[in-house]
């Protein structure tokens, strides 16, 4: 240890320690796509959601594009609640927002063996949040709207660690399903 700098008494005053008191901090800097490449990898056998997710990840850009960003969520999150309903041959009620709370509502009653350790938390926000839909559908129906890069970044950001979860568990229920069908038959 260095000894204290004697004229003050104060051991922060030394020039050669480190700084833990008042780190240099940064501004994160934002992401230009709402979802991160790492994201919604599990969407491959949609053609629909895959292709939206592309978007979502790298093709518009939110800061420049927040009408479409907008959109495209709300186009996604359609999407994966009518794929999850069809998937657990749930019957998906006709109102979009209503799909979406009985969406949130069977995750959060059916937690998979292999979820994550956030996933209740992560479903609650869903369930949350998913009520954005509203909005986002008043920024596609409205002649009149108010929305911003900001709105819909907080919109993704509330939603989308939950939509990635949604979609693996979809990806998962696909693979069981297969291979329930290329079992070989039981004899008895």
């Amino acid at each position: 240890s260095k000894p204290e700098d004697e004229s003050s008494g104060d051991p922060s005053a030394d020039k050669d320690a480190p700084n833990f008191l008042s780190p240099t901090s940064r501004k994160k800097r934002e992401r230009k796509y709402l979802a991160d490449k790492e994201q919604l990898i599990y969407t491959v056998g949609n053609q629909k959601a895959a292709a939206l997710s592309e978007e979502l990840k790298s093709r518009v850009e939110v800061g420049r594009a927040p009408l479409a960003s907008a959109l495209l969520v709300r186009c996604f999150l359609e999407v994966t609640c009518a794929t999850y309903h069809h998937s657990f041959n749930l019957t998906p009620p006709s109102n979009k927002t209503t799909m979406i709370n009985a969406t949130a509502a069977h995750l959060l009653g059916n937690k998979p063996a292999d979820a994550p350790a956030n996933y209740a938390d992560l479903m609650k926000s869903f369930l949350e949040h998913g009520a954005e839909y509203s909005e986002l559908s008043d920024i596609a129906h409205n002649t009149v709207s108010r929305y911003s890069s900001d709105h819909v970044r907080a919109t993704w950001n509330n939603i989308g660690g939950a939509i990635d979860v949604i979609w693996k568990i979809i990806h998962d229920k696909r693979i069981s399903d297969n291979n329930k069908k290329s079992a070989p038959a039981k004899v008895i």
